[in-house]
């Protein structure tokens, strides 16, 4: 069984983002930095704009064709493009879910998360605001998301939580396809107590 959560344009996964996540190693400190580090550069470029209007003004008001206009103006664009490349254009990757003879392997970008079918604890629905405001606050929380837009599936494991943002009827598709599998484990276990 395999499934795709298509990837989608993202700011935090610009080349600034990416920067931050690779040297903070910690999502939600990432995306609380890039937040701050965005909003410090966009102010600075807006304060250089007008600094350099104030600056330059009378120069590009006397020879609105001369070389000190044609620097300011394609200082501004490239100023304003370098920004737009570096901070804003970015895509977050596709996430493939492969289901295996031995657990389940969730790809991303090249790295690899496995889920034994025997780790697999419990399976579970939660809505969006439960998932912001309870489980993406947590570091052991394994979140493969790319659009919150319904309930999404929580497969609790002895290592952490792991979250999967699938549409209804993937969602339910995986839910039965792990259900099948862990079901047995859990029905060997009672009986071996027992």
């Amino acid at each position: 069984m395999q499934f795709l959560i298509s990837g989608r344009f993202h700011v935090g996964y610009s080349l600034l983002g990416r920067w931050l996540q690779r040297r903070l190693r910690d999502h939600r400190r990432a995306s609380a930095r890039f937040i701050v580090v965005f909003a410090g550069l966009l102010a600075g470029l807006v304060i250089a704009q007008y600094l350099a209007w104030a600056i330059l003004s009378p120069t590009i008001k006397a020879a609105p064709g001369g070389l000190e206009a044609q620097i300011f103006w394609y200082g501004q664009l490239g100023a304003g493009f370098l920004f737009f490349l570096t901070s804003i254009l970015g895509f977050q990757p596709a996430i493939r879910i492969f289901g295996t003879a031995d657990g389940l392997i969730i790809r991303r970008a090249g790295a690899t998360h496995f889920i034994a079918y025997s780790d697999v604890e419990r399976i579970s629905e939660c809505t969006p605001t439960v998932f912001y405001r309870h489980y993406a606050l947590y570091a052991q929380t394994k979140a493969f998301v790319n659009r919150l837009e319904e309930d999404v599936l929580l497969i609790k494991t002895a290592s952490g939580d792991v979250v999967i943002g699938l549409g209804t009827m993937d969602r339910e598709a995986l839910w039965a396809f792990l259900e099948a599998r862990t079901m047995p484990v859990a029905n060997n276990l009672a009986v071996q107590v027992a």
